[in-house]
């Protein structure tokens, strides 16, 4: 019978070398794959606390503002709709008179 070895003996094959590392939290022991979830979570609570923040920081614009600025797009919009409605209507009758 022919022993097989591994031709690195320092390397431990499928299994591991050492034994698995149990952290405790909260008195319940933690695997490397419920401490990811910890982790994962920690990082979406932060991230929405961070958003919490930055959003307390923003200066708001007062009603006023709001208004002048809503009429000022408006009537922007209304300017550029009419200009497009001409430049459609100028290219459709120029190609109307050659086909």
């Amino acid at each position: 019978m022919v022993e097989l070895r591994s031709p690195k003996p320092s390397v431990g094959g499928s299994s591991p070398s050492t034994r698995a590392i149990f952290f405790y939290h909260n008195g319940f022991r933690e695997t490397p794959e419920r401490q990811k979830n910890n982790y994962m979570k920690d990082k979406i609570i932060n991230f929405f606390l961070d958003i919490y923040k930055e959003m307390k920081k923003v200066t708001w614009p007062k009603k006023k503002e709001l208004v002048d600025f809503t009429k000022i797009v408006l009537v922007t919009m209304l300017i550029f709709a009419v200009i497009v409605y001409l430049i459609d209507q100028g290219i459709s009758k120029l190609l109307g008179l050659l086909f």
